[in-house]
Formats: C-alpha cells, sequence, structure tokens
C-alpha cells in the first residue's frame, strides 16, 4: 500500500527520513466521538477526589519511569535526537 501526506498522517524519523507509521486523516465523526469521548473523561476526573486523581497520576508517572527506555527509544525515533537527550 502506498501513503501518502494527502491520505494519512505520517511520523517520519527526521535524523533518518524512514516512515515510521502511517495513521488514517479522522473523519467527522470519528473527531466528534473523541471530542464526547474527552469531555466524558473530563467530567469524571473532575469528580473525582483530589487525593484519587493524585494517586492516578503517581500510578502514571511509575508505568512511564518503569517503561523509560523504550519511551527514550521511541522519542529518539520520532524526534531524531539521541537516545541520551531523550532519556533525560
Amino acid at each position: 500500500m502506498t501513503y501518502s501526506s494527502a491520505t494519512h498522517a505520517l511520523s517520519v524519523n527526521p535524523a533518518t527520513g524512514e516512515t515510521i507509521a502511517a495513521y488514517p486523516w479522522a473523519t467527522k465523526e470519528e473527531v466528534e466521538q473523541a471530542i464526547a469521548r474527552a469531555d466524558a473523561g473530563f467530567r469524571q476526573w473532575r469528580s473525582e477526589s483530589v487525593a484519587r486523581r493524585a494517586q492516578k497520576l503517581r500510578d502514571l508517572g511509575a508505568a512511564l519511569r518503569h517503561r523509560a527506555e523504550e519511551m527514550a527509544r521511541m522519542m529518539s525515533r520520532e524526534m531524531g535526537k539521541p537516545v541520551l537527550q531523550a532519556r533525560a
């Protein structure tokens, strides 16, 4: 299959020019659904206690630290920056 920026959003490694992935553009309906889900998520989030939101953010931080090397390599591919800088 041939991809183009006219039909897909392309993720390109700026250091190598390699296309990492291609994502089809969303339809109007898909965008509206995403907005509705985001709104529902926000409404649920704001009803959570501060303590529960803080715990969820700590859990998210722990998950990101656990996957730090994977995230650094992904950032390196997508942004073209050295892995050492991405880790920081």
